[in-house]
Formats: structure tokens, C-alpha cells, sequence
């Protein structure tokens, strides 16, 4: 097989995977009422401990607008809130509720879930080889940014 030939066939099976995992993903959140683009929001929120609109758009790298849509629907699902600083009531400090926790947590379990029934359809030397194979990859990859 030719390097060409090598690197479509790496690129195809990377897309496949990613569909799947990303199709699996939609169809969690969904049971939530939940997009791609508003759990993204919600684990940047629970990676912080208080962050702002303009913070969260720019860590989201999503226009100021879109974050804010994603942000008022995310608040009428009582996923997040949003509170008025102390000291200066135009600083609106965005945070997640303890809903939010309890999705977060729940989607984190059905992923793992997910990925581990995958996991086990493979013996350990199958597991190590693909692990192997990204690694090179990444390695590879790695070499090109230098």
C-alpha cells in the first residue's frame, strides 16, 4: 500500500470513529435536552469556578451572541446561573447549578459506559495495538509542528 493510499485509509477509519462516538454523544445529550455546543459551554463552566460571559465565549471560541443564546437556553433548562457581582452589578458571573452536576455526571457515566463496551469487544493485545498505532500517530504529527 502506498503512503497516499496509508494515509486515507488512517483518515477515513479516524472519521468513521469520530462519527460514531459523536452520534452516540447527540443521542445522550438529547435525553437532556442538551446540544454539542451547550455541553461544550457546561464543561468549560465546571472546569472554572466563576466565569464571564465574554470568558466563556472566548474559552468556547463562539461568538459573544451565540455563547449568550446557548447560555439563556442552558438557564431555562436550570442548568446554569447567572449572579451580579458584589461589588459591581454589571459583572454577571455565570456558574452551573447542581442540576447541571447531576447531568454532567450522568452523560460523563453513559460515555464511559459507552466506550467501555466497545473496549471489551477487543482482546488486550488488539486494545494495545490501536494505542500504539495513535500514539505514532500523534507522534508523527507532533514532528510536523516543530
Amino acid at each position: 500500500m502506498t503512503e497516499t493510499k496509508n494515509f486515507e485509509e488512517i483518515i477515513k477509519t479516524l472519521r468513521h470513529i469520530k462519527c460514531q462516538i459523536e452520534k452516540y454523544s447527540s443521542r445522550t445529550l438529547n435525553k437532556y435536552g442538551i446540544s454539542y455546543a451547550s455541553a461544550s459551554i457546561l464543561i468549560i463552566i465546571a472546569k472554572s469556578e466563576s466565569i464571564t460571559l465574554g470568558q466563556l465565549s472566548k474559552a468556547a471560541n463562539i461568538s459573544l451572541p451565540n455563547c449568550s443564546s446557548i447560555c439563556s437556553r442552558l438557564e431555562k433548562l436550570g442548568l446554569i446561573k447567572r449572579d451580579k457581582g458584589e461589588d459591581d452589578q454589571r459583572f454577571l458571573s455565570i456558574s452551573l447549578t447542581d442540576r447541571a452536576m447531576e447531568v454532567i455526571g450522568s452523560v460523563e457515566k453513559e460515555m464511559l459506559e459507552f466506550h467501555m463496551r466497545a473496549m471489551k469487544r477487543l482482546t488486550e493485545e488488539e486494545r494495545n495495538i490501536i494505542c500504539q498505532g495513535l500514539e505514532l500517530m500523534d507522534k508523527a504529527l507532533k514532528d510536523e509542528e516543530d
